[in-house]
């Protein structure tokens, strides 16, 4: 009869861990730093469930950087019908992992031209800057607030990359309330959803070992919950069994 509690808990606990359930939100933290491009509320962030995929896409706005010292508006791509946009895409599974993409292709691309020292003469036009996506983070708004997503994205090239040399770059979208979008993400990896989309790009601190840390699944810790709550009652009913 002692067992009889403890034994239901545990089914109880083991149950909550491989349970199906809404994706849990969790953002990386990253706060990029400078030097920073920024696109504005223009932008999209779209999710297909059936791919998994995610594209975010905007127009970028400003450079800022203090060392070297740089704030330039982009513009379009000379002689390309004045095209500039940021386009990022990569894959989570239903729960918003992120699923490893090919290293040889480019997840972020960002496009246009700048002129750096404000001399009217074009410095760089064509591929601005290209990474991928190492890691992926997402929180949802309650009561109808933003939602908001970080990325660390790695392997940075194109003409401003010597701009972060022996860095990472941090990517922060949010996406904002907004009637142009009826189906807005909700916490959900398993429906298609869309929202308005503003965000920053800057660098960030790689991480140490240029390795990322594996986080532990909480399903392990419900694991250990439950093997301590079940083993003084092991223990009490052998001993018991052999006072008998």
């Amino acid at each position: 009869m002692k067992l009889q509690n403890p034994i239901h808990t545990l089914c109880l606990i083991l149950g909550l861990a491989i349970a199906p359930s809404t994706s849990h939100a969790l953002l990386l933290g990253l706060s990029p730093e400078l030097p920073t491009i920024d696109f504005s509320g223009s932008g999209m962030i779209d999710y297909n469930a059936s791919t998994g995929i995610i594209n975010i896409s905007g127009d970028p706005s400003t450079l800022f950087s203090v060392e070297p010292f740089i704030f330039a508006e982009l513009q379009g791509v000379v002689g390309v019908d004045n095209i500039k946009n940021i386009k990022l895409k990569f894959q989570v599974d239903n729960s918003g992992n992120l699923i490893p993409s090919d290293i040889s292709l480019p997840d972020l691309v960002i496009i246009g031209s700048i002129d750096m020292n404000g001399n009217g003469t074009t410095d760089h036009s064509g591929t601005l800057l290209t990474a991928n996506v190492m890691q992926f983070g997402f929180l949802n708004g309650m009561s109808n607030g933003d939602d908001v997503f970080d990325l660390r994205l790695n392997s940075i090239n194109g003409a401003l990359a010597y701009l972060y040399s022996e860095q990472d770059l941090a990517a922060r979208v949010i996406s904002e309330v907004s009637t142009v979008y009826s189906n807005p993400f909700d916490n959900s990896f398993n429906a298609d959803w869309q929202g308005q989309a503003k965000g920053v790009i800057g660098s960030t601190a790689p991480t140490a070992g240029g390795t990322l840390s594996t986080p532990i699944p909480p399903a392990f810790w419900l694991w250990t919950g439950a093997i301590a709550l079940i083993l003084p009652s092991v223990r009490r009913n052998k001993n018991f069994n052999r006072q008998s």
